[in-house]
């Protein structure tokens, strides 16, 4: 606002008319007082003016300015800023032309309105179909969105877009947002009419575990979803189990204990004051005694989770309580159960109960102790075929460990090993071209190891003499080449039959196991074979 009234103005040969025209009858030379209304508009003279932005908050800031300057700055909004408050007038100039139309995207400030970056990105996709490589094609748009603290698929999301539909693949850090997250999840259960595995969003959303582990892992994921999958963790007694841990304790404990077991039983004799903390298993035990197993989550090394510190805290409350009620408690933390065969754990549990109650040393079907929601083995079979140039052998076990170092652990925790994992589904495994061994070779040898051993090695046994051999110069590629020959059996009832006569009782011993189905990987061919083996054997006996 102008508060000068009146200025003092030097008449001169080039300003003499234009006052005199206004009734001030001067003359070269002279000073005159005019009213400031009548001041040439480009004139320099300075006047005063107060900032309208600071008179809104009750300061009075006067500010001097030439009257040129003055006149400029109010000729599209009509309002005067102190030095402070420059950037005021200028959002507001800003918006009368955006809300004007006289904004154009050649201006320079245009991005400054979030409707004209929505306009744009709609442009965009409509354009293009995906909002993937935005920065290579708008750079200018990538760059405004990210200034503002946005990011194109939060933008994308607001216009209405299904966020699955317009990108082909979302930066990992997309996710660490639950509520990003969730959107997502909740259009994959659309998708596929059901809740994805743990496979499906990893592969579908192009995350690693660690994502999930991020939220709590895959059942508190579904936990916040309010998704229950009623088959997923019911173990053989009826009972949903909150984490596979859990799922594979309990099924341990149904096949080989006897054992009266509670399940989550209040740690408190008084829950009122102490808190509603349960456990997750007691064993009644004979003498009226009770064992309590506790198994502790929360992916304890996951340091950026919430549910991280969310989950210490109560880990230090339950255990204060164990010990304030000197409750007899086994803890099993998630390396107890993480990076081991599933034959392992069980071995591994065995050995932890078996002092404590009577139970059996009994190996379960490990069908029997995966939860559904991981991966089964045609899904493995598919993930694993994928990686391979020709679906009729699998590749190199290298490769799948280099680029799905979890799919290669999934394989080693339910079969041991590759090798052992290609028995079993009976696909061989792709090798590398090896100038020394040919199925030949391998026979010449098995003879050898007959000589020595009396009897036929296992795979095992054959890798151990690979690290020490002195029946042959070069071992390495032997087992590809077996697997590329039919397999171990396949070649070890081949070297049976062209030696009919070097059979002895431990041959025999090997032959009934093919025919009774006793070791791994066995086929109907194989005990066919086997059985005609034998009958030559007797006949020839005889």
């Amino acid at each position: 606002m102008l508060i000068t009234k009146e200025v003092e103005v030097n008449i001169t040969n080039r300003n003499k008319g234009y006052y005199n025209e206004l009734n001030y009858n001067c003359n070269n030379g002279d000073i005159i007082k005019i009213d400031v209304k009548d001041l040439f508009k480009g004139s320099t003279i300075v006047v005063e003016c107060l900032c309208d932005y600071c008179l809104k908050e009750g300061i009075n800031t006067i500010t001097p300015k030439k009257f040129n300057e003055y006149n400029k700055e109010r000729e599209n909004f009509a309002s005067d800023s102190c030095y402070k408050c420059g950037h005021k007038k200028e959002y507001d100039i800003l918006k009368y032309k955006n809300d004007n139309g006289l904004l154009s995207i050649a201006d320079r400030r245009y991005f400054t309105f979030k409707e004209n970056r929505l306009k744009e990105l709609k442009n965009h996709i409509d354009t293009f179909g995906t909002i993937t490589n935005l920065r290579k094609f708008n750079k200018r748009l990538y760059s405004e969105i990210l200034r503002n603290k946005e990011t194109p698929t939060s933008l994308a999301i607001e216009i209405g877009y299904n966020i699955m539909d317009i990108c082909s693949k979302l930066t990992p850090h997309y996710f660490d947002d639950w509520d990003k997250f969730e959107l997502v999840l909740r259009e994959l259960i659309k998708k596929f009419n059901r809740f994805p595995t743990q496979a499906e969003i990893t592969k579908e959303l192009c995350i690693g575990q660690q994502h999930i582990n991020r939220h709590g892992g895959i059942y508190e994921i579904k936990r916040k979803l309010n998704h229950i999958d009623t088959g997923d963790l019911i173990d053989d007694n009826g009972y949903y189990n909150n984490s596979s841990y859990e799922y594979i304790l309990s099924q341990w404990f149904i096949h080989n204990t006897n054992v009266d077991i509670r399940r989550n039983v209040l740690i408190s004799d008084n829950p009122v004051i102490d808190g509603n903390y349960n456990c997750d298993f007691v064993l009644l035990l004979p003498d009226n005694n009770k064992l309590w197993v506790e198994i502790w989550g929360g992916y304890r090394n996951n340091q950026k989770s919430n549910t991280f510190h969310n989950y210490n805290n109560t880990h230090d409350i339950k255990m204060n309580l164990y010990n304030k009620y000197q409750h007899k408690l086994i803890s099993l933390y998630p390396e107890f159960f993480d990076n081991k065969k599933y034959d392992s754990i069980q071995i591994a549990l065995y050995e932890l109960f078996s002092d404590k109650i009577e139970c059996k040393h009994k190996s379960i079907d490990v069908e029997k102790i995966i939860p559904y929601s991981l991966v089964n083995e045609q899904e493995i079979i598919n993930q694993v075929l994928s990686y391979s140039k020709n679906d009729s052998y699998l590749p190199l076990g290298k490769i799948i460990n280099k680029v799905n170092n979890r799919l290669m652990k999934e394989i080693v925790k339910r079969y041991g090993n590759y090798g052992e994992f290609s028995e079993k589904i009976g696909i061989p495994m792709e090798f590398k071209k090896n100038k020394f061994w040919n199925e030949d070779k391998i026979l010449e040898y098995f003879n050898l190891i007959h000589s020595k051993y009396n009897k036929l090695l296992n795979r095992p046994e054959i890798i151990n003499l690979k690290d020490n051999c002195n029946l042959c110069k070069d071992l390495s590629g032997i087992i590809y080449v077996i697997n590329r020959y039919g397999g171990l059996i396949n070649l070890q009832l081949k070297y049976l039959i062209n030696n009919i006569n070097k059979i002895n009782s431990n041959d025999i011993i090997y032959l009934n196991k093919v025919i009774n189905k006793k070791t791994k990987g066995i086929k109907q061919e194989h005990q066919i074979i086997a059985q005609e083996i034998l009958e030559i054997y007797n006949t020839n006996i005889a």
